[in-house]
């Protein structure tokens, strides 16, 4: 059975049945920063938003989101260890290293959840079609990726709506 998480880590639950500890997750990520360099992590950490990646659609947030980085990050963050193969073209990253990179990619200044939202967005639109597809399987997917889209948008709906009501006190979108 897959782990559930909380809707600020905005994950969801996973096909996986075991996780990874948080060291081991640790430790994969610093691996792969290691030999790629910082520049790969952007796009690890853009990675982690969707349930699961394809290539097609881990180019699209390539192209769309971090250009100026090189195009062989795609197939180098697909081959990595923080994806694994689940089907033919189509991987999944470990829960416990999703929710590290998400963690990151909400920290950093640089992306922080304005980009997030971005990202909410650009799935939103990418997966529309796919919705209706006539392929069960290929709809399945669709739907798990919108409702990561929506539930992230939900999440900041909320996050406004309290900010307004005098709870919180920091600015979270430009």
């Amino acid at each position: 059975m897959g782990k559930t998480i909380s809707l600020d880590d905005m994950t969801v639950i996973t096909t996986q049945a075991k996780s990874l500890s948080e060291k081991q997750a640790i430790d994969r990520i610093i691996k792969f920063a290691q030999r790629f360099g910082y520049s790969y992590m952007d796009l690890a950490y853009h990675a982690a938003f969707p349930l699961v990646l394809t290539p097609d659609l881990l180019y699209r947030i390539w192209a769309t989101f971090l250009p100026e980085i090189p195009w062989t990050t795609v197939s180098d963050v697909l081959l990595s260890p923080l994806c694994r193969e689940v089907s033919y073209e189509l991987y999944e990253m470990d829960l416990s290293i999703r929710n590290i990179l998400l963690k990151e990619l909400r920290e950093d200044e640089r992306f922080g959840l304005a980009r997030m939202n971005e990202l909410a967005g650009f799935l939103t639109e990418y997966v529309a079609v796919q919705i209706n597809s006539s392929n069960p399987d290929e709809q399945d997917i669709a739907e798990g990726q919108n409702w990561t889209a929506l539930a992230h948008k939900l999440l900041r709906q909320f996050l406004i709506w309290h900010k307004w009501e005098g709870r919180i006190y920091f600015e979270l979108w430009p």
